[in-house]
């Protein structure tokens, strides 16, 4: 909700008049804007089959790791 005034109307709490109430209010930050390469990485990311086996892919990564060592 915007604040526009510092009477705020809730509709909502209604139901909770007479009740004890914690009432928090956060200022939404803009979103920061996305690095370049975030939409390079979301472009290449939908070439990934959705049937992937990402168990099969993390022990290949693993025992690549594991031979790789020197």
């Amino acid at each position: 909700m915007r604040v526009e005034t510092d009477t705020v109307r809730i509709p909502e709490l209604a139901p909770m008049i007479g009740k004890d109430v914690e009432i928090i209010v956060i200022e939404e930050k803009a979103a920061p804007e996305r690095h370049p390469d975030v939409q390079a990485f979301m472009d290449a990311s939908k070439g990934i089959p959705e049937d992937l086996d990402f168990d099969a892919m993390e022990k290949a990564v693993n025992d690549l790791r594991e031979n790789s060592m020197i």
